[in-house]
């Protein structure tokens, strides 16, 4: 009975440890779980850091950031646009001495620009907005890319001790994340203003009387106050650009790269510049002409105008003939004297006497 007593006793001991062994091996097993769900709570946290260190950099002006969007640009904000001529005091700043732009509109086309590279806004470019087009009928072109080519001029206000093409001004707080804004103008030959707001730097070496282009959306038609006196106002197409782009294609303008029009040009040139020579050489041989008597004398009677040349003289009058007047026969009681000479007639300037007719004795 002792024997089997203390059997059992071991036995339940064997038991109690499996028992402790398999509960702490299940606990253990538990733990470890629970420690790795806290691991992976604690890589987020972890990885938070390094997560927000790699979003774009929207301080830096060249940043892409967004979805291209797809051009004319579309925008209920759009609306809110008044340019207008017989508005215009409705919204002006006076202030700044120019037209507000609305701020809604502003910043969608700002958020464009952002999602936008350069090259994007170069394949979206609409052909068809020109500058009287733009000028004429803003609300048709307002989203769409243009293009327009002048040369950089200075900025048409602000103060005068600032220079906003290479120092810009802050920008309002918006979306698109731009912080400062630059703007300028350019013109042309033909007189052509465009007022343009440039979200990167213009390049310091870009200096007024460059050729450039502005590719950007255009936004509507502005105006500010001018240096004339009488407050006049100035009015242009607004553009907003990612950046300002020299322009050395020259050739744009005139084809000289095509054969056939420079044969044009050539034969366009030669004839009127022989028309011109001939004419002034014509010209100048009438004036010396003209100036020299005998030579034109020559001329004259070379042209078989007669002898007298175009003015001939009238030809000599002849005199009558005079008739000798008949001598009286004296009387015999007047004695002739022989000593005295006979009295000479006087000539007769009277016309000749008609066929049988005589003359009157004197």
């Amino acid at each position: 009975m002792l024997m089997m007593q203390g059997s059992s006793n071991w036995v339940r001991r064997i038991f109690a440890l499996a028992l402790g062994f398999i509960l702490a091996s299940g606990l253990g097993c538990h733990l470890q779980a629970e420690a790795e769900e806290v691991e992976k709570q604690a890589e987020p946290e972890k990885a938070g850091p390094a997560a927000a260190d790699a979003r774009p950099d929207l301080s830096d002006p060249k940043t892409i950031s967004g979805t291209p969007p797809e051009f004319p640009l579309k925008s209920s904000r759009f609306d809110t646009i008044d340019d207008s001529y017989e508005h215009h005091a409705d919204n002006f700043d006076h202030s700044r001495n120019e037209m507000e732009m609305p701020f809604g509109a502003m910043e969608d086309i700002m958020l464009a620009i952002r999602a936008s590279t350069h090259e994007h806004l170069v394949k979206n470019i609409d052909e068809e907005a020109k500058f009287r087009k733009l000028m004429k009928t803003p609300e048709q072109f307002r989203g769409h890319v243009v293009k327009l080519i002048g040369v950089l001029a200075d900025t048409q206000g602000g103060p005068r001790n600032r220079d906003f093409l290479h120092e810009g001004y802050p920008a309002t707080l918006n979306l698109s994340g731009f912080e400062r804004v630059y703007k300028g103008q350019t013109t042309n030959a033909n007189g052509e203003i465009i007022s343009f707001r440039s979200m990167e730097p213009v390049p310091a070496d870009m200096k007024p009387g460059q050729s450039v282009q502005l590719i950007g959306i255009f936004m509507m038609r502005y105006c500010y106050l001018n240096r004339d006196a009488g407050k006049m106002l100035t009015w242009t197409p607004m553009v907003f650009v990612r950046r300002v782009v020299p322009y050395t294609q020259m050739k744009e303008f005139s084809s000289t790269d095509n054969p056939m029009s420079n044969t044009a040009v050539i034969v366009v040139f030669l004839f009127v510049g022989g028309g011109a020579a001939a004419y002034f050489y014509s010209r100048m041989k009438y004036k010396t002409r003209s100036a020299n008597r005998f030579t034109r004398m020559k001329e004259e009677k070379e042209q078989g105008q007669g002898a007298q040349g175009f003015f001939p003289r009238p030809p000599p009058s002849k005199k009558p003939a005079v008739k000798k007047k008949p001598v009286e026969k004296k009387s015999e009681s007047t004695p002739a004297t022989p000593s005295s000479p006979e009295p000479e007639q006087k000539k007769d300037d009277s016309p000749p006497a008609s066929s049988g007719e005589q003359s009157a004795p004197a």
